[in-house]
């Protein structure tokens, strides 16, 4: 299928991906009710952690919170996409900032409507606590940079190290939030699942187009072009790394 036929198809994911956003706010809510009732092992862990804390501690979970918030994840998200554009997988491309944007969206609909305090800790942030935004959005964005990434790795053993390495990076984003005392536990496994289903959501769109529309078989030329862009990306992502944590 060509033309406004394929226009169509984009027209109908999004329609669906549209109503799952609103199924994904109906489910909020409701995980956000029965989570209430984890209150007491919430404020049993934050104090729990508050008596552990230390300085190198503190260090630690600030630098893995940088890689689900404003300072590193967008630039993870627009480098992974410029990648995937030139190697002419554009739906992937767009199928992951737009998702990471729905879903940032979609958090910030969520504490609004769900207006829950955070720790002690985490009052001077001055947003709601329900769900948190870090550990939904890095296990979103990680877990679809997985997930298209499997059918670009040749090697089992390499498909398993970047799985390996992206579920450890989630786990730790989602622990410094609990380490920070800025989430309680609830806030952090309410963001877990609603950021599955997203991810679920978007994989059965990813799913359903490539089954109509196989990705492009690149020239040499343009696959050299590809490989080029991705060498430059990296450089770029790691000069972000270096600013990111330097004094």
């Amino acid at each position: 299928m060509k033309g406004p036929q394929r226009l169509e198809f984009l027209a109908l994911l999004a329609l669906g991906l549209g109503l799952g956003g609103l199924l994904w706010l109906w489910l909020g809510q409701t995980i956000a009710t029965d989570l209430a009732s984890l209150s007491l092992l919430d404020v049993r862990l934050e104090r729990s952690l508050r008596g552990q804390w230390s300085p190198a501690a503190e260090l630690l979970w600030q630098s893995l919170s940088r890689f689900g918030g404003v300072t590193i994840l967008p630039w993870v998200v627009a480098l992974v996409s410029a990648g995937l554009f030139a190697g002419r997988r554009f739906f992937e491309g767009l199928l992951l900032s737009l998702g990471a944007a729905s879903l940032v969206l979609l958090v910030q609909v969520m504490k609004i409507a769900v207006d829950r305090p955070r720790p002690p800790l985490g009052l001077a942030l001055g947003t709601p606590a329900f769900p948190s935004g870090h550990s939904s959005l890095a296990l979103l964005v990680y877990g679809l940079i997985a997930l298209l990434l499997q059918g670009q790795l040749s090697s089992r053993w390499l498909r398993s190290g970047v799985r390996l390495c992206l579920g450890a990076l989630i786990l730790g984003i989602s622990w410094s939030r609990l380490g920070l005392g800025v989430h309680w536990l609830s806030d952090v496994l309410g963001g877990w699942v609603l950021a599955a289903v997203w991810l679920f959501l978007l994989w059965l769109a990813w799913r359903a187009y490539r089954r109509r529309y196989p990705p492009p078989l690149l020239t040499p030329r343009q696959r050299l072009w590809g490989n080029g862009a991705v060498v430059l990306l990296t450089a770029a992502w790691l000069v972000i790394l270096l600013q990111a944590f330097s004094p």
